[in-house]
């Protein structure tokens, strides 16, 4: 009995210890994210992450902040267990996939709002680069 509960300790001690790992790797990952972005604009770290709250929105952040972070956490709870945590891989896989999945989704929803908007203007040779200008201007990298 004392074992069994020896060894209970010990798989939820190495989860907790992968939750924390996963943790500070996906806040590191965010912190030099944010500054590569604040070191590449003009912009301070408020107003780069005001910019990608208005450009993705709170959805899409939210969802892709689960899905790495649950990808992470598979990936570091393989590394303890190794490649024998079969309902772990799947996850992470999974995981993984939603990533792909909804970068996708958001990048063909774009290309449709994109198109949606140029419908609304009257295109010819002579007022392209006005409509490119307006559709680019909310850009902080092109300012």
């Amino acid at each position: 009995m004392r074992a069994a509960f020896a060894s209970l300790g010990a798989g939820l001690g190495s989860g907790l210890d992968a939750g924390s790992r996963t943790v500070s790797f996906f806040l590191g990952v965010v912190v030099l994210g944010l500054f590569a972005a604040v070191a590449a604009t003009t912009l301070d770290a408020g107003d780069v992450m005001r910019w990608a709250r208005e450009v993705f929105g709170v959805t899409f952040l939210v969802a892709l902040a689960a899905l790495v972070i649950t990808a992470l956490h598979c990936w570091m709870r393989l590394e303890v267990n190794g490649a024998a945590d079969a309902a772990r891989l799947e996850t992470g896989l999974h995981a993984a996939n939603g990533i792909a999945t909804l970068a996708l989704t958001y990048t063909l929803l774009g290309i449709s709002l994109g198109i949606a908007s140029l419908a609304g203007h009257d295109l010819g040779p002579e007022t392209i680069q006005a409509v490119i200008r307006d559709l680019t201007r909310t850009s902080p990298w092109h300012s």
